[in-house]
């Protein structure tokens, strides 16, 4: 089968040097749930990266099946949908694997300015002839690298071929105001420790979202009352606020 070729059409100025040698993290990195933002580093945004996370996460899907795959590359305070919400890492912990391992293929990614949430959309199919859609987003951790921390799914009746180019865009980054307009410096605060996963608080099953740390990229994973579960984003882009695709 003929290998995407990972073409991006980046929407963005070219990046700095200093981020080319340290593509995937970000001095605004953090952990989103219930807004808390995590410790800070250093970088910038790099949706190339995700589309890595993509392939490896459907190579290892195919290799040691979906349930698996899927608990290794999830963030400390992923969701899933049960098909209300819960904490993805005690839900998946001792499920089995599905007969059926999908294969995931990506077509586009959005990520916010900071490149601490990246969304990505594509499709998915399996050995047993069924198909579908998926949305997924990312979050970068402490190290510099992606995982995922929501996702949803819904079916197709055929999977379209492989692109030729995955498209890679960036969300607008927020205007800086200049020092002399700040009157007192700011005090540097330690930031607080990202959750782990045995410490996780309760989770409201009906909705959980939060943010990039620089506003511009949120999310809301959300379970409305009839039984559907949908994932939505919105990001900064063109100077206004716009819907990513989604569901369906």
């Amino acid at each position: 089968m003929k290998r995407p070729l990972l073409l991006l059409a980046l929407l963005a100025a070219p990046l700095p040097a200093a981020a080319q040698e340290r593509p995937g993290v970000d001095r605004n990195e953090g952990a989103f749930g219930r807004g808390r933002m995590g410790a800070p580093s250093r970088g910038y945004a790099n949706p190339s990266a995700v589309i890595a996370a993509e392939l490896a996460l459907s190579r290892d899907t195919a290799t040691r099946g979906e349930t698996t795959a899927l608990l290794a590359a999830a963030a400390p305070e992923a969701v899933v949908f049960t098909p209300k919400l819960a904490w993805a890492h005690p839900w998946l912990k001792n499920r089995p694997n599905p007969s059926a391992a999908p294969r995931w293929q990506p077509r586009a990614v959005w990520s916010s300015c900071d490149g601490a949430l990246v969304l990505s959309r594509g499709d998915w199919s399996d050995n047993a002839g069924h198909s579908g859609w998926f949305t997924r987003l990312w979050q970068r951790q402490e190290d510099g690298a992606y995982k995922w921390l929501a996702q949803t799914t819904g079916p197709l009746a055929k999977a379209d071929a492989e692109p030729d180019m995955i498209v890679a865009e960036v969300a607008d980054c927020p205007a800086r105001k200049p020092r002399g307009l700040v009157d007192e410096p700011r005090k540097r605060e330690k930031p607080p420790k990202p959750v782990k996963v045995k410490n996780l608080p309760p989770l409201d099953p009906l909705q959980h979202g939060g943010a990039s740390p620089d506003g511009s990229l949120r999310w809301e994973a959300k379970f409305d009352g009839d039984g559907g579960a949908h994932l939505e984003a919105t990001w900064r882009k063109d100077g206004k606020d716009q819907a990513l695709p989604s569901d369906g």
